[in-house]
């Protein structure tokens, strides 16, 4: 049953011979969606003033791959991939007569990627005594037959990547005559989640 699944999986020829007679044509597709929003505020003879900006971005790759499940090596985008990003930007600051200024700054950076292998539609050529995750159960093998196109996705197309950046800084400015004096504080927390298993699925070649 799993040999007669796997060869459902190759289309028939498109061409003559018994070697490269198969070719697939497609449009890719790639779709960007791009937006801002920006704030500024600012109070009497500007000794207050409130800045914010936000941008978001998502950009979406349906490639075409050498067969229609997905399966096969492509020099580019190896599956399906969503990118999203994030950037949010806030500032204020106040001054007072007295020769006083005091300022407060945010930052936050967001990145992740969702890139999906070739889907394994129920079926599975792990051993049932090897613990499966979930995406090893949703994922397909990777399979090579020898003269054949290999099924599944090449390794390390399966990713969910998220990366973040939080900062914030903080600082009060005093100005006594002609000396001027200033402290602050700068923290910034960076993060970096990454799943990407060569082969989920496991890994199987078979000769001639």
């Amino acid at each position: 049953p799993v040999a007669a699944a796997l060869l459902q999986r190759y289309p028939l020829p498109t061409g003559d011979g018994t070697s490269n007679n198969f070719r697939r044509s497609g449009l890719e597709q790639t779709d960007q969606d791009q937006g801002g929003l920006r704030l500024d505020l600012m109070g009497h003879q500007g000794a207050q003033r409130l800045f914010g900006r936000l941008t978001m971005g998502r950009e979406r790759v349906r490639p075409v791959l050498p067969l229609a499940d997905g399966s096969g090596a492509t020099g580019g985008t190896p599956g399906p991939q969503e990118t999203r990003v994030s950037a949010l930007a806030v500032g204020a600051h106040r001054a007072w007569p007295s020769g006083l200024l005091a300022e407060v700054r945010l930052g936050e950076t967001r990145r992740a990627v969702d890139r999906q292998a070739a889907a394994a539609e129920g079926l599975s050529l792990l051993p049932p005594a090897v613990p499966a995750s979930p995406l090893a159960r949703t994922t397909l093998p990777a399979v090579g037959i020898a003269g054949y196109q290999q099924l599944g996705s090449p390794a390390s197309t399966a990713t969910d990547l998220s990366t973040g950046v939080t900062q914030i800084t903080g600082s009060v400015t005093r100005l006594w005559g002609t000396h001027l004096v200033k402290a602050g504080a700068d923290l910034r927390w960076s993060r970096l989640d990454i799943l990407q298993p060569p082969v989920p699925a496991g890994q199987f070649t078979f000769s001639a």
